[in-house]
This record gives structure tokens, C-alpha cells and sequence, in this order.
């Protein structure tokens, strides 16, 4: 839908005929007078978007459905004609009238939305830190606490702007503008700056934790791989004596004495598993064949076993590993916090 000549905001109040504070049913004759569109859910109250005026309404969740929140991304989006939306900071600034910094407050949260419920309005800003007074400039929301407004940056400019109930302004958040963050926002070269911060990703440092517990799963992922190699290779030629079944379990998990002689001519019993046979003995006495390893501890297996031993024997390592592994890494993103 096509953009319509923006309203005029008004500092302290709203924008057009939109007053903070408005009931849900007061907004609404207040939009069908002017004849634009709009959108909202007659079962939800919380929500309505005015797209031809690149607005977002934002409601009490319980009756009487106060106005708490306005937001704008309007292009021209202006007070007095001096337009907002895609400014930069010091010039909006000077347009809403704020000259004090004493009474700015930024906070990291790129969606307004955000810091407008309980949870949010009185809690820490979460995101981005101040380690780098750029950040904020970059993807931060400045909270003008005289006129309840707050400026959503977005490289450098003004990106939506928010008009709030000052009961809904949050109460904490990074500090305040400084001198050098202003400096930087009349800048020339900011943008140029920003525009490399575009295309490049964020990237976070990896803790000491996080990297010793990575490598300590890789040596551990290769060394189950080495050792179940070398225990399939060993089984690769062994010596194949014949046996018989003795004895039959019946029951849900059936059980089965097979005995063979080793090369010495000793007789040795067995209890094997269903999963030891390829097709299940019926009877006494069915042959089977008995796969000798001669090592230490020798082994002797049946051939179903045989087949994937490097895998029964150290999957469970792997899988131990992994678990480990994702363990440590909650515990270091608990311990960043």
C-alpha cells in the first residue's frame, strides 16, 4: 500500500489526530474520520498498523485499551518540517528541543516493542554493551526521557521513532548520550563506517571454556573414530569355531546357551541374545558359528556382533562427548551473562 503525506508529530501528545493515552474506541473514530486505512483484530485489542502512515499502535491488554505506544517509520515523518525519520541524530535531536543529555537513556533493543511491557520497562537493556560508543549508534534505541520519545537507530540514523506514555518509558538502560557519541553522529564519515558494518557480520569472541571444550570434543570425536577403525580391522581374520545351541529362554527377551571347543579341545558355554543371531534358533541343537579373537582379554562374539563392533563399542563414547561438550557450552553462555 502507497504511503500517504505523513502527519505532523507533535512532541508530548502524538501524531495527526493520535493522542497517547486514547482509548481503543476513541482511536478508532479518530482514524474513520480522516478516511485512511487501517488494520487491527476485533477479538485483539493490543495491536493496530496504520500502513499508509508507516504506523504501529500499541495498546493496553486490558480494558479500557489505552494508547500506550506509537511508532512511526514514515519517511517524512517530521516536526515543524524538520523531518525525523532517516535524520541523523544531533539533527533530530535539535528538532524534538532535547539539549540536556542528563536526560537521554540508551538501551540496545533494536525492536521497541521490547521494552514496552513490565518485564522489560524497569529491567537492564539486554544486546548489544557500551564497550563501543559506535554500537549504539549502529542498532540502539535513545530514550529521550522529557519528551517520552525514543530515536530506534539503525546505522548511524534515525530509523523509527517512538512515542510513548512516560509510565511506559524504561527506567534503566546503558547510560546516557555522550559528547563523543554526538561527535560521531555529525560525522561525515560515519556512514561510510556503517556502511562496511552492513555486510559484516558480528562476531563474538570465543571464551576459554568454549574453546577447550571444542577441541577436547574433536580429539575425542577422532580418537573413537581411530579406535573403532582398529577394532573392526582386528576382527577383520579371526578364528571361526562351531557351535551349537544348548538351551532355549523363551520370554520377551530370550536368552541362549551355545557351547563350543576351542582349538584345545576345552569346551566353553555361552549365553547369547537375540541379537546375536542373524535368523533365530527354532530348536536345540541348530549350529552357529563362534568368532574367536585371540587378544587381551580375548573375545569371542557372534557374527551379528562382529559386523558393526567398532560402532557398539564407541558410539557411546562419541555420544558421551557430545553431551559433555553441549553441557559446557550452556554453562559458558550462562557464565557471558
Amino acid at each position: 500500500m502507497a504511503l500517504q503525506a505523513s502527519w505532523p508529530l507533535k512532541v508530548g501528545e502524538g501524531i495527526g489526530p493520535l493522542r497517547l493515552g486514547m482509548t481503543h474506541s476513541e482511536v478508532l473514530r479518530a482514524l474513520a474520520a480522516t478516511g485512511v486505512a487501517f488494520e487491527f483484530s476485533e477479538s485483539e485489542h493490543e495491536w493496530m498498523e496504520i500502513a499508509p502512515q508507516a504506523i504501529e499502535l500499541t495498546f493496553e491488554e486490558e480494558e479500557p485499551y489505552r494508547l500506550l505506544d506509537i511508532v512511526s517509520s514514515h519517511p517524512e515523518l517530521a516536526i515543524e518540517g524538520e523531518k525525523i525519520v532517516g535524520a541523523t541524530l544531533d539533527v533530530a535531536l535539535l528538532a524534538i528541543g532535547n539539549k540536556q543529555f542528563s536526560r537521554t537513556m540508551w538501551r540496545a533493543d533494536s525492536d521497541p516493542y521490547d521494552s514496552l511491557f513490565a518485564g522489560e520497562m524497569t529491567g537492564p537493556s539486554t544486546g548489544e554493551r557500551e564497550e563501543n560508543p559506535r554500537e549504539l549508534l549502529l542498532r540502539g534505541t535513545l530514550w529521550l526521557k522529557e519528551s517520552s520519545i525514543g530515536l530506534v537507530m539503525q546505522y548511524g540514523r534515525v530509523h523509527q521513532v517512538v512515542l510513548r506514555l512516560p509510565e511506559f518509558v524504561p527506567k534503566k538502560g546503558l547510560g546516557q548520550l555522550s559528547k563523543k557519541q554526538l561527535e560521531m553522529a555529525i560525522d561525515p564519515k560515519l556512514p561510510e563506517l556503517f556502511a562496511y558494518a552492513k555486510t559484516t557480520a558480528p562476531r563474538r569472541g570465543w571464551s576459554l571454556l568454549k574453546l577447550l571444550a571444542t577441541f577436547a570434543l574433536v580429539v575425542s570425536l577422532v580418537a573413537c573414530v581411530v579406535l573403532a577403525t582398529q577394532a573392526q580391522s582386528a576382527w577383520s581374520d579371526p578364528q571361526i569355531y562351531s557351535g551349537k545351541v544348548t538351551a532355549i529362554e523363551e520370554g520377551a527377551a530370550p536368552k541362549y546357551d551355545v557351547q563350543y571347543q576351542d582349538s584345545a579341545g576345552v569346551t566353553h558355554t555361552l549365553r547369547w541374545e537375540a541379537a546375536d543371531f542373524y535368523m533365530l534358533p527354532r530348536e536345540v541343537g541348530e549350529a552357529t558359528d563362534v568368532l574367536y579373537l585371540k587378544s587381551d582379554p580375548e573375545r569371542v562374539l557372534s557374527r551379528p556382533r562382529v559386523r558393526d563392533i567398532g560402532m557398539l563399542w564407541y558410539a557411546p563414547y562419541g555420544i558421551a562427548a557430545m553431551v559433555i561438550y553441549s553441557v559446557l557450552l550452556l554453562v559458558d553462555s550462562f557464565w557471558k551473562r
